[in-house]
């Protein structure tokens, strides 16, 4: 939960930043448009919501022109919702999923490039402790759990061996996985 709430903010001080300076507001529904309080300096709040890497996004604009600030936060959040599109697990044609799926992606769009050239910057930093190629132990784990238990020893080596940041290959126009590897960038496409 603190990862949303550190992408909410982010979100919101990015819009801000380039129009003014962002006060809280309560946060609105998925897709809604909320023009807020008036400000003692003549600007008012504005905030909208949508849905984006599983979780309600929000921005909130302080501005003294309405529709400068809802123009601010449609493209705030589009530009969201491209990336989560680009890099979620959940969506047949995302870039991510098709890599995962298919071990290879011929022509990667250059941000998930950018992405994927971070997590492994934060890999070496960190000497594997960071690691995207994670996602099939992860899967196997929340399956375990499902079933309200844990993996054996077997299956956890067996999808340990499916892991390992250096074994992907990344270039501007090919990125591939050995077979049986797959990626998750949960812990970075928000960031980004």
């Amino acid at each position: 939960m603190q990862r949303r709430r550190f992408m909410t903010a982010g979100i919101g001080v990015g819009a801000s930043a380039a129009i003014g300076a962002a006060v809280a507001l309560p946060r609105p529904q998925p897709g809604a448009a909320v023009r807020g309080e008036l400000l003692a300096d003549g600007r008012r709040l504005y905030a909208g919501a949508a849905l984006a890497f599983g979780t309600t996004m929000s921005v909130q604009v302080a501005h003294d022109n309405e529709r400068e600030s809802l123009i601010a936060i449609e493209a705030a959040l589009a530009a969201a919702g491209a990336v989560d599109r680009l890099m979620t697990l959940h969506r047949d044609d995302s870039q991510v999923r098709q890599l995962n799926l298919h071990g290879v992606l011929a022509q990667p769009d250059a941000r998930l490039v950018t992405v994927l050239k971070f997590a492994r910057q934060l890999s070496r930093q960190t000497d594997g402790a960071f690691d995207i190629t994670v996602q099939p132990l992860w899967e196997l784990y929340a399956a375990a759990a499902a079933r309200g238990s844990l993996p054996d020893q077997r299956a956890r080596h067996a999808a340990m061996a499916q892991t390992g940041w250096r074994r992907m290959t990344l270039g501007p126009d090919r990125v591939a996985l050995e077979p049986g590897m797959a990626i998750t960038l949960n812990g970075v496409a928000q960031g980004y």
